[in-house]
């Protein structure tokens, strides 16, 4: 909390601006994310988009929930379409994707959570070099110029730098790293400026069967002892895992749709 006082925040006031935002609203994540990225699916297809069987599967999971599903099977906007169906349940201000990789979390923000504009984020060790390198879709800010483009977007997904991990609290849309935020389990600095994000999110977790023990680890202290909804999504789930996960009540739901 230094940064707040080098800023000149009142830490009291600054605190409760952040806790007491309007909650997250399921036309606003439609219109934003999702529809920004539907478009560009259209865009690519050169037709409509219609949602499969994994992402109809995916919205009427419960708050608390495991799916399962081969790669490339689009569990990433099942996810977003799940996280839709939750907002009429709870009442937070911000989604998070946590990936276990720098490459997958900036892949997720890339295609997904760019579309949140000023409200979005990526946070990882190198994201400000991802973000410089990253071509992004310039239809969503209604401006022809690249040169506008670029530098928008290289300015309004970082955070105020003097916050240091802190000024993540402004952004409503996160993509991240496991170890980013989970990590407060081995009292990390910058995971426990962020811990509090945690408790006023819906989070998806995904490539679950990648985890290393620690990471691994980390998720299941976090599902023990938080109560916050969250949705694991994997494309294999090894015993190990299966057992833990089991063991915490939650569901585990298999889609392979053969016709895709």
């Amino acid at each position: 909390g230094s940064g707040l006082r080098r800023t000149g925040k009142p830490v009291g006031e600054w605190v409760k601006e952040r806790f007491a935002e309007i909650p997250l609203t399921a036309s606003e994540l439609r219109e934003t994310i999702i529809a920004g990225r539907i478009s560009a699916i259209e865009r690519e297809l050169r037709g409509t988009f219609q949602a499969n069987k994994l992402q109809l599967v995916a919205q009427a999971l419960p708050s608390r929930a495991v799916i399962l599903s081969p790669c490339g099977s689009g569990k990433t906007l099942a996810a977003w379409m799940w996280a839709e169906q939750q907002l009429a349940l709870h009442n937070v201000t911000r989604i998070i994707f946590l990936y276990p990789t720098r490459n997958t979390a900036t892949e997720g923000f890339r295609d997904y959570v760019s579309w949140g504009l000023d409200q979005a984020s990526l946070v990882h060790g190198t994201a400000d070099y991802d973000l410089d390198g990253i071509t992004f879709q310039g239809n969503d800010l209604g401006s022809d110029d690249g040169d506008d483009v670029r530098n928008y977007h290289k300015t309004a997904y970082r955070p105020e730098a003097a916050l240091f991990a802190l000024g993540y609290w402004d952004k409503r849309y996160i993509s991240g790293t496991v170890d980013s935020f989970l990590s407060f389990t081995a009292n990390r600095y910058a995971a426990d400026c962020l811990l509090p994000l945690l408790c006023d999110s819906l989070i998806v977790v995904d490539e679950v069967h990648s985890f290393d023990h620690a990471m691994f680890a980390h998720l299941l202290a976090f599902l023990k002892h938080c109560e916050a909804p969250v949705l694991l999504m994997t494309a294999t789930l090894p015993k190990r895992f299966r057992k833990e996960l089991e063991k915490l009540g939650l569901p585990i739901t298999e889609v392979e749709d053969q016709s895709e």
